[in-house]
This record gives C-alpha cells, structure tokens and sequence, in this order.
C-alpha cells in the first residue's frame, strides 16, 4: 500500500492542534463609565462582551465601535437589563460590524448633539447592528423645537427591536432610516411605540424611512410587528420615502394620523391592524406614487377625515419635483376589511389647482366595507380605476355603482376576538374575482386557497398565526418586571438640591425629601417640570419616573427708588450721585437750579425747607418736590429792554445745535416753538413765564432730519418767526 505521507503529516498536525492549543473564551469588560468602554473596546475581541454595571449614567456620551463577525457580535448591555439608567447629556454611537446593544434606559436626559441613539460614530457606519430591548423615555430639550432624533440608523442590515419609545415632545422623528443611495435592508421589528403628543408643526413622524432627496432610490427596510399606540406627533404616523418598503403586521391603536407612503414607489402594506375607536383624528393608509400594494389589512372605528381617512388617495402634481406629491399610478388595494370608517375610500384626496392628477391605472378589489356611513368621497375622477370583487354596506356608495362593487350585508359578527369578521355563510366566502395568486395568507396567517374570500380575513379552521399585538408582546422583556423609578433632579440658576434618600434610582412607592439650598445672593422661586409646587422641603412619592427643575433666581440687594419732580417747569434739580436706586443709608445731595426769569423757592415731599442744595439719607423710597417761582426777569445789572426782538439764530446753517437769544420788554407767559416747512411742531423749548429781559436758549436738533426749519417766538400780545438751516 503506497502511502501519502503529506496527507498523513497534515492530519497528523491537525489532531495535535485539536488537543494541544487551549481554545479562546470570550471575555467579559465590566465597565462604569463612557472612557471605561473606550478603554475596554482597545482590547475587545469577536465574542466579547461589555456590561454597563447597573446605577445611573449621567452626561456620558457612548462610543461603541469595533468588528465583530456573523458568528460572533461584540455585546454592550447592561448589568441587569432595564437597571442601566443614562440621563443627563447623554447619547451612544454604534459604528462598526456586528454590534449588539441590550437593556439599557434612557431617562429624562436630552442629546447634546445629533440623535440619541446614531448607528454611526468614530468607526463611520454600522452594518449588521442591533439595538434590543432598550427604551428612551421623555429624552427631551427644554425647547419644543429643538430637533433631534431619539433613533437614527446609518449603514445596512441593521436591526431595532423589542425596544420602547415614549413621550417625545420636541421636534423631530422618533426613528429614522437615512439613505446614501443605496438599499439598506434595515429591520424594525417588535418595537412598542408609545403616546407622542401632538408635535403642532412637521417633524412628528413615529418613524421615517428615507427623504425626499433619495425618495427614488430603493430601501428594503421592513417595519413589522410593531405597536403603536397614541402616536400623535403629525398626520404620518410612518412616512415612507423610499422605495421597495415592507410595512406589514403592525398594529395601531388610536393613533392620530396615518401610514404616509409620501415619496418613493413599489412599497407594501400588509397585513396590519388599525383600530381608531372613533377618533376624528385616526386614519390609516395614504397612498401617494406609484405600484404601491395594500392588501390583507384591517381597519375599524377611523373617524378622520381628508388627509386622515381611512384609505385616502391623493392627486399629483404635475412634473412635481421631489418634495411634492407624485401621482398616484397602478396602486392595488385589495383583500382589505373596513369596518365603521366614517369616511372609507376618497378618490383624489386633497384635490386643488397644484394638486390636480387623479389617480391612474389602480385597482380596487375584493375589500369588504361595513359601515353606516358614506364608502366613497370622490373629489376628483379617477382615469381607469378598476373595481372588482368589492362587497359593501353604507349609508350610501358615493358614487354611481361600478360593475365591481356589490352594495350587500356583509354579515360581520363581532368574534370572540373582538374583530369582525364573516359568518360561514356571508356572501364573501369565495368571491374574489380576479387573479391574485401572490396573495398566498390572509391577515391571520391562513393559507387562501385558490378560491379566495373576499375581505382581509379567510375563513378558516387553521390555527390563527397572527393577531393583534398587546403591548405585552413588544418592546423590552424587563419592563413587565418590578423596575426602579428615576428621578432626575435638575436646576436652573444657581443653588444646590439635596434628596433624601440620596440617590436618583428608587423602588416604586418611596418617599423623597428635596431641599432646594439657593447659593449666596440668590433665592429658591419653587419646582418646575412634571411637579410645580413652592414648597421648600419638598416631599413626593415616587411612583414612576419624574423629572424636577429646582429654579433659582438671583437675589438683587435691597435698594430704595428716589423721584425727584419740578413744579411749574421752573427749573431742574441735579441729584448726586445720580442714581434712581439707591443702597440702604446713601447720602443724597439735590441742588436745585433755576432757569432764567425764575428763582428757586422750597422743597417739598420727603424734603422740607429752602436749603440749597439739600442733603437726603436714603432709607425709604422717598418723593422730593422742588418748586420754583417766577423771578422779576430783570437783572440788578440789567436795563429792562425798550421793546421785543428776536434774534437770528447763531450758528446758522447749523449741526446739531445752534443759540436762539430773545429779548422781552415785559414780563408774561412765554413759548418758543420749532416747526418743520410743513407747518408742523417738531420741538418746543420754553412754555413757562418770563420776566422782562434778555435770554438765550439752546436748541440740540439731533433727531431731526437736514432741512430748512422755523422757530417762532410768542409772549403776549408779540409774535415774530425766523427761519434756520440744517445741514447734517
């Protein structure tokens, strides 16, 4: 026997190797802040694992980034899931291949940059990621239009799931896909949504795949199995803008808005249930673009209306570019049940002079309506809208009947599931007309055979697959656990908060102390946020997570006001030092000064007496008079002038101030006057009486514009103008 010695020596070594070499165990990286995982992640192997220890995570921005392969992902969770709590100024970068990220909470924080949760960080984009079974709660600015996503994904083939979203109240979506141009193949699944109040402007949406810019360009993202409940952020509850999106067996309970398929073409949807409880502000699918399919999907108690109707077709708008509405062409609606829509079908939705292609070449077939309402609000003509197979009761069609449409009793019952659906002999049992073989499952699951029913559910007595989610199928398996409560304690101003018990993590039901202590200089006003109370302690009882402001504000030194008032406009009073606050015991000294023609008689007020100038203590707020009295006019040195006269002004032309003189040969009230070429009074100088004499008064026209300008001179019985230049 000849024998193949390198053969020999190769298994030879390779049954050595298998006893010999000691295999490689995966290690685990406790780690208690963001640079312990950096410092962690130098080391980190495929396989590997890196455990958050449980506490709070306050300010902590995350960089997990490496390469882990298909078989073996690199792990960050937490110690225990849902006992990881990141608040504060906190976010988290995934970048990298084949990450996990598990069990973490994010609580009453806010991003300081970009999203909450990125798949994108330092190592650039993520493909093959996961985030599982974590949660963002009330991860919120202060500013309602501060726009950040809590969940942004980058790269290819990555994966949310089993998480938990609720209570976003800024602007921007809770989840969204970007593209780059080309297909991602993301997978969102599992996932509880929770209420999302109404945002009141654009940027609402639950979740978004796409934009407008890539809107032509294919995704293949699947959202299924989520849960939504009161997504109200904006009419698009999800807003697809891209193509080749697969939105199927999801359910949306009272959700005020619509599954948008906005921008992009060749989307699916299918399967889902949508339960409005008459709300007028539930719809559930809006359809713009084209080859779009809805097929098997339920739909029950969707009040909305327009934009919000339960299947709103839009018109287009011609040549629209990217941001706009393309026409709807070759959509499919079929082997839909529709139960108590107030408004079911409207054809041409949103219909005005932009918005004014109908909708070309679709197919509406084999849906089953029952309502008491009218089916069809027809705003616009559809071209070539096919109907057939379609059984339905309303209050009345909407429309002229079309060969494919047959107005007759469904016969629904309300099953033991709560769902309505057709008794054995309604007439939907084996009436789909048409040829549909890739509808293979109704929205139970069941196998359609090749005579198909009418309606969104096969009658069938196969085992139900599918159902309408409970929030206790989705979201995080920790959070039907007794979980800690977290409160988050924050400030604004300066001062400092003690809790008693100290911590920010506490078993439900716990009684916390909060002492406000405001810094030197500065005052406690009272609580803000989800507590708005004064009280100093504060006590409350911790029964699910809770965010306070402590809000100081700065303690000005007590100060006293001083009002100083002229009578009869005889005068001015100068006040030194010149302040209108004075600190407690300032010396104030006032000297009255009085104009020509008057003379200084008394003070009044919190001042008594003729002293001038006069001293004042500060210690009250205090009201001082001073009263002047008209003098003779005369001077001892001067001659009473032998008549009236009124001077050219000097400067003249003049910027900005010029000298008016004047002289009286009698006392009596007196006015000075500016006036613009107009005739209109822009300034005057003097209102008051004057004795006898010769005066001169300043005019400052700083606020007023280049031009020629008149001051005219009265005192009793004598008038006189003249005529001056500004030049600026």
């Amino acid at each position: 026997m000849k024998i193949n010695w390198k053969k020999f020596f190769c298994l030879a070594l390779i049954i050595y190797l298998a006893f010999t070499v000691t295999p490689v165990h995966p290690t685990e990286f406790f780690v208690k802040n963001a640079n312990e995982i950096e410092t962690a992640l130098r080391n980190v192997q495929p396989g590997d694992t890196l455990t958050m220890t449980n506490g709070v995570w306050t300010n902590q921005q995350i960089q997990f980034q490496g390469r882990g392969t298909a078989n073996a992902s690199i792990l960050l969770r937490a110690e225990t899931p849902g006992y990881v709590i990141i608040n504060g100024r906190s976010n988290l970068r995934i970048s990298g291949s084949y990450l996990i990220v598990s069990g973490l909470r994010f609580v009453g924080g806010e991003s300081p940059t970009g999203a909450v949760v990125e798949f994108r960080g330092n190592a650039g984009n993520s493909d093959h990621c996961q985030l599982t079974h974590c949660a963002i709660v009330d991860y919120n600015p202060p500013e309602k239009s501060k726009d950040y996503k809590w969940v942004s994904l980058f790269g290819k083939f990555n994966r949310v799931d089993h998480c938990y979203f609720e209570g976003k109240t800024h602007s921007g979506t809770t989840l969204v896909v970007w593209l780059s141009g080309e297909p991602n193949y993301h997978l969102i699944d599992y996932n509880y949504f929770a209420h999302r109040p109404p945002l009141g402007m654009n940027g609402g949406e639950t979740i978004r795949v796409g934009d407008s810019k890539f809107s032509m360009y294919d995704s293949y993202t699947t959202v299924e199995f989520n849960y939504f409940e009161q997504c109200n952020g904006e009419t698009e509850i999800i807003s697809s803008k891209s193509c080749e999106n697969l939105y199927r067996y999801n359910t949306f309970v009272d959700c005020e808005g619509v599954l948008t398929l906005r921008h992009g073409n060749r989307c699916t949807v299918e399967g889902n249930f949508f339960f409005g409880n008459r709300n007028y502000e539930a719809g559930g699918v809006r359809i713009i673009g084209e080859d779009h399919q809805v097929i098997n999907n339920y739909f029950e108690g969707l009040y909305g209306s327009g934009f919000r109707s339960a299947l709103p077709i839009v018109n287009g708008v011609p040549n629209s570019p990217l941001d706009r509405y393309f026409q709807v062409k070759n959509a499919l609606i079929a082997f839909n049940t529709f139960v108590d829509c107030r408004y079911t079908f409207v054809i041409g939705a949103g219909k005005n002079s932009e918005l004014s292609l109908p909708p070309l070449n679709c197919t509406i077939a084999n849906n089953v309506v029952y309502t008491s309402h009218k089916i069809v609000q027809e705003l616009d003509q559809a071209i070539n809208l096919t109907w057939e197979g379609n059984i339905m009761q309303g209050s009345s069609l909407g429309i002229e009947p079309p060969a494919g449409i047959t107005l007759t009793d469904p016969e629904l019952y309300l099953a033991q599931d709560s769902l309505w659906r057709p008794r054995d002999q309604s007439p939907v049992r084996g009436a789909a007309i048409g040829n549909y073989d890739f509808v293979t499952q109704d929205m139970d699951g069941q196998l359609r055979p090749e005579i198909k029913d009418v309606g969104a559910d096969q009658i069938s007595a196969a085992p139900v697959l599918r159902r309408p989610l409970t929030p206790a199928e989705v979201g995080p398996a920790w959070r039907s656990a007794s979980l800690p409560v977290v409160l988050t304690v924050q400030k604004r101003g300066a001062g400092q908060v003690t809790v008693d018990p100290s911590g920010q993590v506490f078993a439900p039901g716990t009684i916390v102390t909060l002492t406000a202590k405001p810094d030197s200089g500065w005052k406690f006003v009272g609580w803000e946020g989800e507590i708005n109370d004064t009280a100093n302690p504060l006590q409350i009882k911790l029964e699910t997570h809770l965010t306070v402001w402590a809000v100081f504000a700065e303690e000005k030194p007590l100060r006293y006001t001083l009002n100083v008032f002229v009578f009869s406009g005889g005068g001015i009073v100068y006040v030194d030092p010149a302040e209108t606050n004075y600190i407690p015991g300032t010396v104030v000294t006032l000297t009255a000064e009085a104009n020509p023609g008057w003379k200084f008689d008394h003070w009044e007020g919190d001042l008594r007496g003729n002293e001038n100038p006069a001293s004042v203590i500060m210690n009250a707020d205090k009201m001082i008079l001073a009263i002047f009295k008209p003098g003779t006019g005369v001077n001892e040195n001067q001659q009473r002038p032998e008549k009236y006269h009124l001077n050219q002004n000097f400067p003249n032309p003049f910027n900005p101030v010029t000298r008016i003189q004047f002289a009286l040969k009698n006392d009596g009230w007196t006015r000075l006057k500016i006036f613009n070429v107009t005739g209109t009074q822009v300034s005057q100088l003097l209102d008051q009486h004057l004795g006898a004499g010769k005066y001169e008064f300043e005019f400052n026209a700083a606020h007023l514009a280049s031009g020629v300008y008149f001051y005219e001179l009265q005192s009793g019985d004598f008038v006189a103008k003249k005529k001056m230049l500004l030049i600026r």
